[in-house]
């Protein structure tokens, strides 16, 4: 695990560098890649956060409860979220409610996104 730890920071540094050396003459900004790399952080993590509560929410919210949920294959795990994704799509509230959740948690990350112009070239 130490040495896969180790091979992605020398990676890391080694492309950190090269982007430096063939942007250098086209003024790329590494404090608002930073920024920008700082924000998408900031976003998965909280996404990251929300997502279980997310999930327990929408199984409450379709009614759905798993036959069952201990010593589960990779196949059963596949067709329970197979029935459980089912049962959401039927129920339109649960999906638009999660939907309106989502954009209220990323707004704000939206909005920094285009102020710092982390999308454009």
């Amino acid at each position: 695990m130490k040495s896969i730890q180790i091979i992605c920071v020398v990676c890391s540094v080694m492309l950190l560098a090269s982007v430096n050396r063939a942007n250098a003459g086209e003024g790329l900004d590494i404090k608002k890649m930073g920024k920008c790399l700082d924000l998408g952080v900031k976003m998965a993590s909280a996404m990251g956060q929300k997502i279980v509560p997310t999930i327990k929410t929408l199984a409450t919210c379709a009614q759905f409860t798993p036959l069952k949920t201990k010593g589960l294959d990779s196949a059963a795990v596949l067709l329970l979220a197979y029935q459980f994704l089912q049962r959401i799509v039927r129920n339109q509230n649960c999906v638009l409610s999660t939907i309106q959740d989502t954009k209220n948690l990323l707004t704000p990350f939206a909005q920094t996104i285009t102020e710092l112009q982390c999308l454009n070239n």
